[in-house]
């Protein structure tokens, strides 16, 4: 009789044992964690050129380039600045945000600025581009310098 009892006892034993190895062991697929993004964006700027020229009367003034990330990109900021004038003023403008949502390269030709007013201030203007991806890495500031002539 007691050696009835201990079967039952003996199956539920090794069945808990045995339940144990299995869920201990397991499948990993699902628990793998993404590789983290450590590389920064990349800034190319094709227009304005550095040290190039512009004419106020063309009125044109487009910013072309392009944005590249190894795995997605977020958002840039431009913004323009001249450190001295024909009347000596400094002056800059507000910064343009642009979200972006293209993946890991944008190309653009645009006129973030708009068109070059007339009464502009001749000089040497800088273009400051900045560039965030998604994991917030950031590009090296890119800084192009160019002039405004009449």
């Amino acid at each position: 009789m007691k050696m009835n009892r201990l079967n039952p006892l003996l199956f539920l034993m090794t069945f808990m044992v045995s339940f144990g190895f299995v869920a201990c062991g397991g499948d990993d697929d699902d628990n793998k964690e993404e590789p983290v993004d450590t590389e920064d964006p990349v800034i190319v700027i094709t227009t304005p050129e550095e040290n190039g020229s512009y004419s106020k009367t063309a009125r044109d003034f487009f910013i072309s380039g392009e944005f590249t990330d190894n795995v997605a990109l977020d958002s840039c900021t431009f913004s323009l600045s001249i450190l001295k004038s024909i009347d000596d003023e400094p002056w800059s403008s507000d910064p343009v945000g642009i979200s972006i949502t293209t993946g890991d390269s944008y190309s653009f030709n645009e006129e973030y600025f708009g068109k070059i007013p007339g009464d502009s201030k001749e000089g040497i203007y800088t273009l400051t581009v900045e560039l965030i991806d998604a994991a917030g890495n950031t590009a090296p500031v890119k800084t192009i310098s160019f002039n405004i002539t009449e």
